[in-house]
């Protein structure tokens, strides 16, 4: 097996040579001994050797180092004739673990001796083991455990140099239990957990399974992410560096280093919708901006449901156009509906706007009557409706008349109705027959992505499903300019209608 290389930690190079030790004595009555020479453990690292001598009245004299680029120690005031040499080796700086200790005794006189040490080779100590460092134990460990010859009757030797920490210490020994012998010295192994510091966050919290807050080495850590109702995690940092792409729906987990983690995380205000771009039809908007597409049998969260404002209905030529989630229909009225496009009770008090054409605002459909909503028909004139009140405005003095204009009334105030506080809270309008025929041909796709946010469907199943445009109309060549354009979603009417009828609006809005 190999054993682990050391080089020696002394004040001269590395001998490869024998253990020859040379005493030198002068001749004078105060004798110096000179020991030089070198002890074979091939590419030694980190021992520390120590030559003391025993007097023959038993004292000694100790402390005595090689030193120097020589390794030369000497010992003074020599008087004795013989004594007892020592050459031992420590493995650790506090001299608590002794590898070797090898003695020759010496018959000092008045002339130079040459003294050899017995020789001590690396085969030697092949079982021992000398740990400094968690790395050390692991490798110990990694070697022993593979070994076959090492047994209960053929133990390896774990030499410790200083006291460690390794996480786990317990479970690694336990699998090598019957072929080492662990030589402590008043050193000891412990056992080291290191921290994970969770970061004060605001709008969420980390947690970690278990509750531990200590862990082990090569341990793996859960940590659970909860955002507060209606934020989402934005960043995750381990001790600095980004981990958010690791984090695996609420949860993230790493395995444990030789340090301890600090977690920080960033909450924000989260997005209700998966989508940024408004492109297909049923997309539902939400008040943030976002969207989510329409798909069959889905399900929106409370949150979502509570910040949707519109659903797309066309997304044709470049032009995005929703419709708000309520519109005026309902059931508790026998009519037809309860807003005219423009009012006409008396000639004192009707609008001007009932009698008056306005020619901006005229978008024609090529057919008109029973079934045509859901035919291929063309439009001339005015598609967008968005400046049609404006239109009115222009033609008519009295709109600033509270009740003159009740439908157009009704969609003008949808936003601050029903999206106040919210960038959508402008902009809405009644639209033209052409956005109209639009929207109803969307109909399938935008009634069942209306349900799905909890708004109200654009009624088709009712006889009284008439809503109206903001188009001009023309009922043949008579009285047309009371007249504009209504629909009967049931049926599939596009009709000229007297402009005092009262029937359901919707508002839309482009985004």
């Amino acid at each position: 097996m190999r054993l682990r290389r050391w080089r020696r930690k002394l004040g001269g190079g590395i001998s490869t040579g024998s253990a020859d030790v040379k005493i030198t004595i002068p001749k004078s009555t105060s004798s110096d001994i000179s020991i030089l020479g070198d002890f074979q453990l091939s590419d030694t690292d980190n021992f520390y050797y120590e030559i003391y001598y025993s007097k023959p009245n038993g004292s000694s004299e100790s402390e005595h180092k090689f030193a120097g680029a020589e390794r030369t120690v000497t010992f003074s005031n020599v008087k004795y004739d013989t004594y007892t040499f020592f050459l031992k080796i420590w493995v650790d700086s506090r001299k608590k673990t002794v590898l070797d200790t090898i003695q020759k005794e010496v018959a000092v006189s008045a002339q130079n001796n040459t003294v050899a040490f017995p020789d001590r080779s690396v085969s030697q100590y092949k079982n021992w083991f000398f740990v400094s460092t968690a790395d050390d134990l692991r490798r110990a460990v990694t070697t022993i455990s593979s070994d076959a010859t090492f047994s209960e009757s053929n133990k390896a030797k774990i030499c410790l140099r200083d006291s460690i920490e390794y996480p786990g210490v317990e479970g690694l020994l336990s699998s090598i239990e019957e072929k080492y012998t662990l030589m402590a010295n008043g050193y000891s192994i412990a056992a080291v957990l290191y921290a994970v510091t969770i970061a004060d966050s605001e709008h969420g919290t980390l947690s970690i399974a278990g509750g531990n807050d200590k862990f082990a080495e090569n341990d793996t850590v859960t940590v659970q992410i909860e955002a507060d109702d209606g934020y989402r995690l934005s960043s995750l940092t381990k001790n600095g560096t980004d981990v958010t792409t690791l984090v695996d729906g609420d949860t993230y987990e790493f395995v444990m280093d030789a340090a301890s983690v600090t977690l920080e995380a960033e909450f924000v205000q989260a997005k209700l919708g998966t989508k940024d771009a408004l492109d297909a039809v049923g997309d539902i908007v939400f008040k943030d901006g976002s969207a989510e597409a329409y798909r069959a049998g889905m399900t929106l969260t409370a949150a979502q449901k509570e910040g949707a404002v519109a659903v797309i209905f066309s997304v044709s030529n470049g032009n995005t156009i929703g419709v708000g989630l309520k519109n005026s229909f309902h059931t508790k009225t026998s009519v037809n509906g309860d807003y005219a496009w423009a009012i006409y009770q008396d000639e004192e008090s009707k609008a001007q706007g009932y009698e008056r054409s306005i020619d901006a605002t005229r978008c024609t459909p090529s057919d008109t009557g029973n079934g045509n909503l859901y035919e291929s028909i063309t439009f001339e004139g005015t598609k967008d409706g968005s400046g049609n009140w404006a239109n009115l405005q222009s033609a008519v003095t009295d709109t600033e008349t509270s009740g003159k204009y009740p439908a157009w009334e009704w969609a003008n105030s949808y936003g601050s109705t029903n999206c106040a506080g919210t960038d959508y809270e402008s902009g809405w309008y009644m639209p033209s027959i052409y956005e109209l025929y639009v929207l109803c041909n969307a109909l399938g796709t935008v009634n069942e992505a209306l349900s799905a946010a909890d708004g109200q469907k654009i009624s088709d199943d009712d006889d009284r499903s008439y809503y109206w445009s903001s188009s001009q109309g023309s009922y043949g060549t008579s009285s047309s300019d009371t007249y504009a354009y209504r629909v009967q979603v049931k049926d599939g009417w596009i009709i000229a209608d007297s402009k005092s009828s009262k029937y359901n609006v919707c508002a839309v809005r482009r985004f």
